[in-house]
């Protein structure tokens, strides 16, 4: 038996088997299917009037703006990361009367991803958003105007999550005009997870709200406004905002933080290599 491994080790077989056994699997944590879209008939549909006495638009969209990468292997520490953005624009003018108009849109939204982790390691999921962008008024017309947003709730796999809230912002009202830039974080809403493979949907809620009396009003939110006639509050050209800069992000890392036991297999292919190097000495 000994002259039998000895002679196994003599060609260095056993030993690179005991080490392609004990050595972690390459590319062991990986995130798939990452999805984010608007939700539905509920997110309001994009549209633009834009002339006549009543001018709107409402406008939103998604994006994946940092996506996860490659697998990465089942060692502490390993992390994979990806960031999502949720833009929009909501502006108001009323011309002419003295009617107030508003411009009401509901904001929500769906990201979907899997976790797969075929080295069953343990991970962490911290999952952290944040909410740019500006109510705006522009004064033109000897009128007044409102502008505000709801607050943010979020939801991971169906149920609220208060790490996920935003609080409302505004209204801003009056009728010299201004600009009320807000810039929301919430908590790190954190998970940990075991499962082989795992689905994780994200969902998130908010209104917001523009309304005009001959001057006008809207909440930019990463979208230029595309509005020409005349109407000025949902541009980027207004100020030194950047489009880019604004929106709904949600930023998702997935982080090893145990790695697993080895297998039973590698633990005998260890007493193996320990009994073949005994029997080595002892016949020195």
């Amino acid at each position: 038996m000994h002259m039998a491994v000895s002679g196994i080790l003599s060609r260095g077989w056993l030993a690179w088997v005991a080490v392609l056994l004990i050595a972690p699997a390459a590319g062991a944590l990986d995130i798939t299917g990452l999805t984010i879209t608007t939700a539905g008939t509920t997110n309001t549909a994009n549209g633009i009037q834009d002339s006549g006495n009543n001018r709107f638009q409402v406008a939103s969209s998604t994006s994946i703006t940092l996506a996860p990468g490659a697998a990465v292997p089942d060692t502490i520490g390993s992390l994979l990361q990806f960031q999502t953005r949720y833009a929009s624009v909501v502006a108001q003018d009323r011309e002419g009367g003295s009617a107030a108009t508003a411009q009401t849109a509901t904001h929500e939204y769906i990201i979907t991803f899997t976790v797969d982790n075929p080295a069953l390691t343990t991970y962490q999921i911290d999952i952290s958003t944040l909410r740019v962008g500006a109510l705006t008024l522009v004064t033109d017309d000897a009128g007044n105007g409102s502008a505000s947003i709801g607050a943010v709730s979020g939801t991971l796999d169906a149920i609220v999550d208060g790490a996920l809230a935003l609080a409302a912002v505004g209204p801003l009202t009056g009728a010299s005009g201004g600009v009320t830039a807000f810039n929301q974080s919430g908590s790190t809403l954190t998970v940990t997870s075991s499962a082989a493979s795992q689905l994780y949907t994200l969902r998130f809620l908010w209104t917001s709200s523009a309304t005009s009396t001959r001057d006008e009003a809207a909440i930019r939110m990463g979208i230029d406004g595309s509005m020409t006639n005349a109407t000025t509050a949902e541009n980027y050209s207004l100020d030194a905002r950047s489009v880019s800069g604004d929106g709904h992000f949600v930023n998702v890392a997935a982080t090893i933080i145990t790695a697993p036991e080895p297998a039973p297999a590698a633990l005998i292919s260890l007493g193996l290599v320990a009994l073949g190097l005994r029997g080595r000495r002892a016949r020195r």
